[in-house]
């Protein structure tokens, strides 16, 4: 196989300049310049960001139909709400000069349901409804995340073992106690 070294500085773990070697497949140097490369690769953790915010903030850790073309259905939902949130934090970026990569994505849905509540009954009042939406785009604005380059954090799953065991029969055919022999202990229980 023929590939390509790159070697690039860049911000480390610790945020100091070094050296790094990327190693890519794609060899035209001319189509895919080093530097291009070199910038998405220290981009990645912008991208890691985006796909938590897909997964984790909007719940799509875990499907909750099981058909394919409710699967499908149910992506596309989740695509479109995050598609959704992202034009309103734009807009809102664009409205009060920021910069809309930066915006929380987590702050903007906190503030978009902390709104619902003042645009009920302002659908007959055209300027009522126009200064909450000022009033939303000027909140959002306000969810900034500060730039933090090099970051990079190491993958753990984040979902904790339950203490119970798999149901894999009828629960009318269990006669046993569903309860755990060993519960998990508390960081506080190791303190006493």
């Amino acid at each position: 196989m023929k590939v390509r070294v790159i070697r690039v500085k860049g911000p480390g773990r610790d945020g100091k300049a070094t050296t790094k070697y990327l190693v890519t497949t794609l060899l035209d140097s001319l189509e895919y310049p080093a530097e291009e490369i070199a910038s998405i690769y220290f981009h990645r953790w912008e991208i890691e960001v985006r796909f938590r915010d897909i997964k984790t903030t909007l719940s799509m850790e875990m499907l909750r139909t099981r058909s394919p073309g409710m699967i499908r259905k149910e992506l596309l939902m989740h695509l479109i709400a995050y598609n959704a949130m992202r034009l309103l934090m734009h807009k809102s970026a664009e409205r009060h000069g920021e910069n809309a990569r930066r915006l929380s994505f987590k702050g903007a849905l906190q503030v978009l349901a902390s709104s619902t509540a003042a645009f009920r009954g302002t659908w007959k009042k055209p300027a009522a409804r126009n200064r909450e939406k000022e009033r939303l785009l000027r909140r959002i604005a306000e969810r900034v995340v500060p730039e933090r380059p090099g970051r990079n954090e190491p993958r753990r799953v984040k979902r904790r073992p339950k203490c119970t065991r798999w149901l894999q029969q009828p629960r009318r055919d269990y006669d046993e106690d569903f309860r755990c022999d060993h519960p998990p202990r508390k960081i506080l229980d190791e303190a006493a």
